[in-house]
């Protein structure tokens, strides 16, 4: 019997999956727990639908995200530390960073996308891999001078 599932099952197939099963595992199984539906032409093409729906709104994520990539790395963020003997008086913590690309560039970002989560606490140049999707991944370079 042919079924459209619902959801994701281990070891069968992932959700809007048209898959082959025993009829009695779909009747006293997929069908009594509403983890499936029959696979028939009418329910087949309003799973395509929504299938192809899923696409155009990863593409138009991964588009956003393209474009917000290409905004990121034209910044440069500036920071000023304060060095004695040797050593920085403070450290830039990802969060002011955050803080200051929203401020600044009216950018929001969550600070767990940034993958790299240390604080900077030396002058020089640094890039900052922020994850924007599944496939996109921007550089946010930041330039620290001794105050």
């Amino acid at each position: 019997m042919k079924v459209i599932l619902l959801e994701d099952i281990k070891k069968i197939g992932k959700k809007n999956d048209v898959i082959e099963v025993s009829d009695g595992y779909a009747k006293n199984f997929l069908f009594q727990n509403k983890k499936a539906v029959l696979a028939t032409p009418k329910n087949i093409n309003e799973n395509n639908l929504i299938i192809q729906e899923k696409q155009n709104e990863e593409e138009i994520k991964e588009a956003r995200a393209s474009l917000l990539k290409s905004e990121i790395e034209s910044i440069i963020l500036k920071y000023k530390l304060t060095i004695n003997n040797g050593k920085a008086a403070h450290s830039i913590s990802i969060k002011t960073i955050v803080l200051d690309l929203e401020k600044q560039h009216k950018i929001k970002i969550d600070k767990h996308k940034i993958l790299k989560h240390e604080s900077i606490n030396q002058t020089g140049m640094f890039n900052l891999d922020i994850k924007l999707s599944k496939k996109v991944i921007a550089t946010l370079k930041i330039d620290v001078q001794e105050f």
